[in-house]
């Protein structure tokens, strides 16, 4: 044990030393909207703790007629995380990025506490504990901001299979009544926390179900109980406030779920495509089915035999990665995305996984010893140098837009937002043949149609332009208030006064607030 606690102590310092550079990077991505110029962080309290996860994230839009989202999400103890930061730092993401380290190293102690329990062989500990601290798929969440909520949940989550396991520990060792019920206590109090944080871990009743009946956990009946009755009132909360998806998304979840487990699976042992804009691969649906349910007949073979023991183990490890990932398969679908935060918690089961096969492997085989080990040391300076390179992919914009078209040069939205980082530089020679792209490679982008004309705008081809802003008008429903704005812009150089000010009339009607529309009919439209 003195061996794997200096070992942990490695893994922690090898991880702060990898994101502590993280804390001098500048808000990127979504930070900019969700944090950095997002009102309701310096608003009233009590708004900000009753509002839902999009009136967290755009409260001016919100309103607008039209982009209603068809379901929200409510995390109030995420919005609390980030007005904390911002009563004792300000908007400085400096402070930001330091308290998503210090609740990456959170996460890895408590991961640690849950592996001692979960694992059948001790010496699995350790290596476990390392692949879930330092794999590259793990970046995400620690180097951008707007993804603490995977962080604070994660953390709330494993602490309360820590306290489950206590609970446990105690009924099996006759313990006192109170402090043994205490343990019970707070473990479904951190799960609700969990849940008030981000809801993607809702599943952890049925991920734990798998470990408990692997380890053979007394009182696993009444954690797990507890857990499925918090989650329901949970949810009854959470749609009376933001709304239940339509369209049966539902279904189509459970149906693409095995073929995106295999995908992160398979992300997670060969990490060479991490991206913000990792496109969903519907091929993946039939193998995924396939996958999972070779595993399954294989984990029932072993039964009754010496493997047996180890299956369990092994089997409860991918399970908790399926079900976890479970409501992610839902914004998997809606936004066409396989993105790395996703796969925060679930990778402690591939970590679980591979270290406990590797241990068992080892001891029944020892002439195999030498050969795996050498196989895993490589692998493992593989993710760690990935790992090391992935944060600086971080740094700002320009090089996580310019990483995502490398990595994944068939997503419209990678060139997108890559264009519209040169845009903003008012570099438009290079963001016009981005935005170009990223319309040939999806012609419903709205944002890059629209775009795309402001960089004709700027070229001053104002029919191009126009041609364009009405493309994005089609494809939003005549809802996008800027390409009216724009569209104005474009005809009144076309010299056609009247219909530039109906377009900018248009506009407004849509968003009273839009100040740049309000000066062009004071200007030009009297």
């Amino acid at each position: 044990m003195g061996w794997e606690r200096i070992g942990l102590a490695v893994a922690i310092v090898a991880f702060a030393a990898i994101y502590a550079r993280t804390v001098g990077f500048p808000y990127v991505w979504d930070d900019v909207e969700a944090i950095a110029e997002n009102p309701i962080l310096e608003g009233p309290l009590l708004e900000g703790l009753f509002a839902t996860q999009h009136d967290h994230l755009d409260p001016a839009l919100r309103k607008l007629s039209g982009l209603k989202p068809a379901h929200d999400s409510y995390r109030p103890l995420l919005y609390l995380s980030y007005r904390g930061d911002v009563a004792l730092f300000g908007m400085s993401p400096r402070a930001m990025h330091l308290h998503n380290v210090i609740l990456g190293i959170a996460c890895i102690l408590a991961f640690y506490f849950v592996a001692i329990e979960w694992l059948a062989t001790r010496a699995a500990v350790l290596p476990a504990t390392v692949i879930f601290a330092l794999h590259p798929l793990q970046v995400e969440s620690v180097a951008y901001v707007s993804a603490r909520g995977d962080l604070l949940a994660a953390l709330f989550a494993l602490m309360s299979v820590v306290c489950a396991f206590r609970f446990a520990r105690g009924i099996e060792g006759n313990a006192r009544r109170g402090p043994q019920y205490l343990w019970f206590i707070a473990s479904t109090v951190s799960f609700v926390a969990s849940l008030l944080c981000k809801e993607a871990y809702v599943g952890l009743p049925l991920a734990f179900a798998g470990v408990a009946l692997a380890r053979g956990i007394h009182g696993r009946r009444a954690i797990i109980g507890a857990w499925l009755a918090a989650a329901f009132v949970y949810l009854l909360v959470r749609f009376m406030v933001g709304g239940v998806a339509g369209g049966g998304i539902g279904a189509s979840a459970l149906v693409a779920l095995p073929g995106v487990f295999l995908r992160y699976l398979q992300i997670a042992l060969l990490p060479f495509d991490l991206s913000t804009e990792r496109l969903y691969d519907p091929a993946y649906v039939v193998p995924g089915w396939v996958a999972v349910l070779t595993i399954g007949l294989g984990i029932v073979a072993t039964r009754g035999r010496r493997w047996s023991h180890a299956a369990g183990v092994f089997a409860s490890g991918l399970w908790w990665m399926l079900v976890l990932l479970g409501p992610s398969v839902i914004v998997v679908l809606l936004m066409g995305i396989v993105a790395d935060r996703y796969a925060y918690l679930p990778l402690a089961g591939f970590a679980i996984t591979v270290s406990s096969l590797l241990a068992t492997v080892v001891q029944k085989q020892s002439r195999l010893r030498a050969p795996l080990g050498a196989a895993l040391a490589v692998w493992a300076a593989m993710c760690l140098t990935i790992t090391v390179i992935q944060v600086g992919v971080w740094k700002d914009n320009s090089a996580l837009y310019s990483h995502a078209v490398v990595a994944t040069p068939q997503s419209s939205m990678a060139h997108y937002r890559l264009g519209y980082a040169y845009a903003q530089e008012r570099q438009w020679e290079r963001a016009l043949p981005l935005f170009a792209r990223a319309v040939e490679l999806d012609s419903s982008n709205v944002r890059a149609l629209n775009n795309l004309g402001v960089a004709y705008l700027n070229a001053q081809k104002y029919e191009e332009a126009a041609d364009f802003f009405e493309r994005a008008l089609a494809e939003s429903g005549q809802m996008h208030f800027r390409a009216w704005y724009n569209l104005g812009v474009a005809t009144i150089n076309m010299g056609d006064e009247g219909a530039a000010c109906e377009h900018v009339a248009r506009a407004l009607q849509i968003n009273p607030n839009y100040e740049a529309a309000a000066a062009f009919r004071e200007a030009n439209c009297r």
